[in-house]
């Protein structure tokens, strides 16, 4: 008697059943795979900005003052012959300083040897491609050739600007355009300085100087915040002095005053988030946190007006690249009458909800953007006797701007906490 064998196999059915369960329980676990991933960049995010203050802390042990926002003297240090100090040197950055702290020593002791080798060399701007340049420029701007060049050493060569290149130390990962390039289509798109998420608090107002004119009422050329106008800072036409910063100049507390936060950064094209951009939008100084917000539709700016990104340079002090000011609530808008600092600039994240500030007590916290910021409406001190009504006190007493104000000012009296 003949037998058959016989191959049992799935039927169609029952392999579209599988398939469909897979697809189930694929779409179950990945949001929750997305959602550690998020946690994991969050994490990473944070720690990165407490290696910032621990730096601060390491750099206040050795020089006995915290970094100063521009002008630093270790850069004002380096003069030339006359005396004078090159415009892209006193502009360098908090951070500039801090490599030495964040394991970038030999990027540090590169930046000082390029700027005394310059000086020495009496080197000016080469008069042929104005990509090359003795001393690396940290601006970024593409109206400016000092931020875009490579660098001209001594024997003639060419090497890379530093500041092109990411420091991933003072990146957000979740931030996925962050170490992005500042946009350009002359020169080359990677000749231009790299961004940072983490911008130094320059407390719940800005400080002009004497090239804005209309100076603010009692304003000495002080900041309210941690980032200080540093070594001979030129604060009005006849004005000129130094304004450094030691923790026992932070009479609120260094577990109440902020010392960074985070910012996020712009995405490739069009891009007029709130969050990630910052509008010039603004006509004159004088102005109020409502004046920004009444540039704002939905989460976006209206209308055509220039935006561009936070943090747009790592190395560079001016306006918004590595400053912010505590005035309008974490991932609201910011908005200025000009590239440099006229305006608000805030602190935001890609973080649901709100954004990191790190203290300069060395915790970081998160901040939500509900946290209370007083009112829209007023200028900083408005209310203060003697105070014009149109003009804000750049050095009076508590903040008009709540809690969130409050956490930005050194000095303000308030007696506010996160």
């Amino acid at each position: 008697m003949n037998s058959t064998n016989k191959t049992k196999g799935f039927t169609l059915v029952e392999l579209l059943v599988v398939i469909a369960i897979i697809g189930v329980l694929i779409a179950l676990l990945l949001p929750a795979v997305q959602a550690a991933r998020e946690a994991a960049r969050r994490a990473s995010c944070s720690n990165n900005m407490k290696q910032l203050v621990l730096a601060l802390h390491n750099f206040h042990g050795t020089f006995n003052r915290i970094p100063a926002g521009r002008n630093d003297p270790v850069w004002m240090a380096l003069k030339r012959s006359d005396d004078t100090v090159h415009d892209d040197v006193q502009r360098y950055s908090y951070i500039t300083v801090l490599l030495p702290f964040i394991e970038q020593q030999q990027m540090y002791d590169n930046l000082q040897a390029w700027v005394k080798t310059a000086i020495a060399n009496n080197f000016a701007d080469p008069g042929g491609d104005s990509r090359y340049y003795a001393i690396p420029g940290a601006s970024g701007n593409p109206n400016n050739t000092r931020g875009v060049h490579r660098v001209r050493e001594a024997g003639g060569g060419i090497v890379r600007n530093p500041f092109t290149s990411p420091l991933h130390s003072v990146l957000c990962p979740s931030d996925r355009h962050s170490g992005d390039h500042n946009p350009a289509a002359v020169p080359p798109r990677d000749e231009f300085p790299t961004r940072t998420n983490y911008l130094g608090c320059r407390g719940d107002t800005n400080a002009p100087d004497r090239s804005m004119g209309n100076n603010p009422q009692g304003w000495d050329g002080r900041t309210r915040g941690v980032m200080t106008n540093g070594e001979n800072f030129i604060y009005s036409d006849t004005g000129t002095s130094t304004f450094l910063l030691d923790f026992g100049g932070v009479t609120d507390g260094l577990s109440n005053t902020i010392f960074i936060a985070e910012a996020a950064t712009k995405v490739p094209g069009n891009d007029r988030d709130i969050k990630r951009t910052i509008l010039e939008g603004l006509t004159n100084y004088n102005h109020t946190p409502q004046n920004c917000w009444d540039l704002v539709s939905g989460k976006v700016y209206a209308g055509t007006t220039n935006a561009y990104s936070k943090g747009q340079a790592w190395g560079y002090s001016l306006g918004p690249r590595t400053q912010f000011i505590t005035a309008i609530p974490p991932n609201g808008p910011s908005c200025t009458n000009h590239g440099e600092f006229r305006g608000f600039v805030t602190a935001s994240s890609n973080h649901p909800g709100g954004a990191n500030v790190g203290l300069c007590d060395g915790t970081v916290r998160f901040v939500p953007e509900t946290i209370d910021s007083g009112s829209r409406t007023l200028y900083h001190g408005q209310g203060v006797a003697g105070a014009n009504t149109n003009q804000p006190v750049m050095n009076g007493g508590s903040s008009t701007y709540g809690v969130w104000g409050a956490m930005g000012t050194i000095s303000g009296g308030e007696a506010a906490a996160l």
